[in-house]
């Protein structure tokens, strides 16, 4: 198995929002608080990559140390967490890693990629400018 990002939800929160992928938690992200890491929760592939992807806009977002996000999910802390497809959590029965997510993973990087390439090509234009003007 590809060990990836997932987006993990609580049995309970997936089955009363009736949720199966990142889009149908998009549609109800602003009544959900997302816990996860700061790696994740500040990398540009990650949590923001995902939200530009999807348009999250949860309630709260809270940092989670990473050994305690399953743990912090499960008591009902949080009811959104980052994950590995790999975890062994995700195995179990009171957790689900949403389809679509890691699916579109190369989207969300791609994404990304162009935002960064379209800023890049307009500071050489910028720079170019400048250089050409002096």
């Amino acid at each position: 198995q590809n060990n990836t990002y997932a987006v993990v939800v609580r049995e309970d929160t997936a089955k009363k929002y009736n949720l199966e992928t990142c889009s149908d938690l998009a549609a109800v992200s602003d009544q959900l608080v997302f816990g996860g890491n700061p790696d994740y929760i500040e990398r540009a592939d990650g949590l923001p990559g995902m939200s530009a992807a999807y348009g999250f806009q949860f309630k709260e977002i809270k940092d989670i140390d990473i050994g305690l996000k399953y743990q912090a999910l499960r008591n009902g802390d949080i009811d959104v967490t980052n994950g590995y497809t790999t975890d062994a959590q995700i195995s179990q029965d009171d957790v689900r890693a949403l389809k679509e997510c890691s699916e579109n993973r190369k989207f969300v990087v791609g994404a990304m990629l162009q935002d960064k390439l379209i800023f890049f090509t307009k500071f050489l234009a910028r720079t170019q400018i400048k250089i050409q003007s002096s």
